[in-house]
């Protein structure tokens, strides 16, 4: 089986490659990618493509401990804990990151900057890296009780510049929804984008929304109201 692995350097995707696949550096079978390769940031990066026997490569068993700092941020609890847990996840995949918090009226946005080059924010699994990192910190920083506040991850800013397309793909669709004076039925959104739609019409007295269907087949409704 082969697998490519990407490093600022040699080094750095061969270390990517050992923690990845539990086969020391020495006993890897690669060969290097040739050419100029470029990262997000327009940065010259290295890439190996590794050969390995599937049934010898496991992943290395690891175990984590709490520093002394993700201790007393625990101990503290709330928003300081979720910005440890958040990178504390992050740091244990061998990315390193630095979260900034943020107030909001009904929620805690937790700003992630990706610092170098680990991460390529581009594609489409970074949207369900995400949701699983949001989740896995909510989990782990709310206490179950009322008052608790979600936090929400804003990975590298891609969460707000898909708030942004959001509410224009929710504008478009009114203006039809108007315009046929039908309902519209949109399938394959993830639950972020149908609250964003949700919210983004929400004071629009002439439209309704609503969500149908459990889990990956749920459908979004935008639809004229009934008394108008």
């Amino acid at each position: 089986m082969k697998k490519e692995f990407f490093g600022s350097d040699l080094n750095q995707a061969l270390q990517k490659a050992e923690q990845k696949l539990g086969i020391t550096a020495g006993e890897i079978n690669f060969c290097k990618v040739e050419g100029d390769i470029l990262s997000a940031s327009k940065d010259a990066i290295t890439a190996i493509i590794v050969e390995f026997d599937e049934k010898i490569a496991k992943k290395p068993k690891q175990t984590f401990e709490l520093s002394e700092e993700e201790k007393n941020a625990q101990a503290a609890g709330g928003i300081k804990w979720a910005v440890k847990v958040c990178d504390g996840i992050f740091h244990r995949m061998g990315i390193e990151t630095k979260t900034v918090a943020k107030e909001r009226d009904d929620d805690f946005l937790l700003v992630v900057e990706v610092l170098g080059d680990q991460l390529d924010l581009r594609r489409g699994d970074s949207r369900e890296l995400r949701g699983a990192i949001q989740h896995l910190v909510n989990r782990a920083a709310n206490t179950g009780e009322s008052e608790d506040k979600k936090f929400v991850v804003d990975l590298g800013g891609t969460l707000e510049r898909r708030t942004g397309e959001m509410k224009e793909i929710a504008q478009e669709l009114t203006d039809k929804v108007k315009k046929i004076n039908k309902a519209l039925h949109i399938h394959l959104m993830d639950s972020q984008d149908r609250r964003i739609v949700h919210v983004s019409l929400v004071d629009d007295e002439t439209i309704a929304t609503q969500s149908r269907g459990d889990k990956q087949f749920r459908i979004l409704s935008i639809e004229p109201k009934k008394n108008q």
